[in-house]
């Protein structure tokens, strides 16, 4: 049995099939698992393998088959029931790396072949902070996002890289997802 899985997103434009790439026709034809959505060309649909378990999520304006939630929690399940080996774990378009878990300070990632953007994430240390204009120390996690500017705008890294920041210091988030 694999130990681990990965989850590719595969897309083809405005439902044409003649838009997709080599590389997701063969992620594709050799997939555990398909989740698709309302705008997929049936041409496209057809290249998963006759085994894959084929998951309908629907995704038109209002009207999802599963919510959104529910989806992600499904993706997460079907990598970590381990569907790929690791020769097979290529092919992204995003990765993370966590150096933090080894106690490096900081870093930063260079972007794989292929892909557009890399996120460096380094380990969580005791710093000092300014809180309600007192001095504290807070437990603080440096993040480098690498991307590549023939594919991402910077501007458009730098929403990402805060709205990830923005996410992880969302005490209430993290109250509601430990419940």
């Amino acid at each position: 049995m694999k130990s681990t899985g990965t989850v590719y997103l595969v897309g083809a434009g405005p439902r044409d099939a003649g838009l997709l790439t080599l590389r997701g026709a063969e992620l594709l034809a050799r997939a555990d698992v398909v989740v698709y959505d309302a705008l997929i060309n049936g041409d496209i649909l057809a290249l998963a393998p006759p085994s894959a378990e084929i998951i309908y999520a629907g995704k038109r304006s209002g009207e999802h088959a599963i919510p959104q939630e529910e989806l992600n929690r499904l993706l997460a399940d079907k990598a970590r029931a381990g569907k790929l080996t690791p020769d097979e774990m290529s092919g992204g378009t995003f990765t993370i790396s966590n150096m933090g878990m080894l106690n490096v300070e900081n870093f930063s990632a260079i972007i794989n072949p292929g892909e557009g953007a890399i996120l460096a994430v380094a380990s969580t240390l005791p710093q000092p902070a300014v809180r309600d204009a007192q001095l504290v120390i807070r437990q603080i996690m440096k993040m480098t996002l690498s991307v590549d500017h023939r594919l991402i705008d910077g501007a458009l890294g730098a929403q990402f890289i805060n709205a990830v920041k923005a996410k992880l210091e969302d005490l209430e988030l993290w109250k509601r997802l430990s419940a």
